[in-house]
């Protein structure tokens, strides 16, 4: 044989012994990783039974409490005396209800005094608008930088706002005295007849205002959003009505 295949076979007599040892040497290692899994999954199983158990414990004395607080809930349950039932009001009572609250807000008092009134009344009514008199006002002022209103339309303008408010007062103040606007009492033919007398005033002002305004700046003022008819509304003086007649029945001042 020549040196060549000797070198050869030598080279794969070598080359098998050391597959063998290798495949043997893995061998011993897995069958060590093996035992080591093994080992490691009985201690993981052993450690979730105790935690099982832990918490079967735990739930068994969370159950044991729960049934106890159960127990005392149903005992004073059955001792505790039952309310009476919300009675459901009608639409006849609602509206007394509400009756008796506008006559409490805007009624004269037993025994109370014009002056009286006005001291109990105009605070609450200066307050009560006075957040959206502000509002409006900054909307006008707005509306009228648009609309490039001059100072002396402007003037005209309050002029005709005073006449309009004086106008509101006089028939708020008629309706009053004759009973179409009243705090004792439904009347809603009453709040018709003084709403057509107050849409009557509210077109005078805007024919006022046609007047001294051209078309376009009235065009403009609505669209930026601007009504004269709630401006006006809101900022008439109604702290300065006079007081409504004393209760029926009443002994007022």
């Amino acid at each position: 044989m020549d040196r060549g295949r000797i070198a050869l076979v030598g080279g794969l007599v070598v080359a098998i012994g050391a597959a063998g040892w290798l495949y043997r040497d893995n061998q011993k290692l897995r069958s060590k990783l093996n035992a080591s899994n093994k080992t490691a999954g009985e201690t993981k199983t052993v450690a979730s039974a105790d935690k099982k158990d832990e918490r079967s414990g735990k739930r068994k004395r969370r159950s044991t409490a729960d049934s106890f607080v159960e127990g005392l809930s149903r005992v004073a349950t059955k001792n505790r005396p039952k309310l009476p039932a919300a009675k459901k009001e009608t639409r006849l009572e609602r509206r007394k209800r509400r009756m008796s609250y506008v006559r409490a807000l805007l009624g004269r008092l037993d025994g109370e005094t014009d002056q009286e009134y006005r001291d109990r009344m105009v605070p609450m009514i200066k307050k009560g608008l006075e957040p959206a008199r502000e509002r409006l006002e900054g909307w006008r002022k707005k509306a009228y930088d648009a609309a490039d209103v001059t100072d002396d339309q402007k003037e005209k303008l309050d002029a005709a706002f005073d006449d309009t408010y004086a106008e509101l007062l006089e028939l708020t103040n008629k309706s009053v005295k004759d009973g179409e606007l009243t705090p004792y009492e439904r009347n809603w033919k009453g709040i018709l007849s003084y709403a057509g007398g107050l849409g009557a005033v509210l077109d005078t002002a805007e024919g006022r205002i046609g007047k001294i305004l051209s078309s376009e700046q009235r065009g403009i003022i609505s669209d930026q959003g601007f009504e004269w008819g709630e401006y006006l509304g809101v900022n008439a003086p109604w702290e300065k009505l006079t007081p409504p007649p004393p209760p029926p029945g009443g002994n007022g001042g």
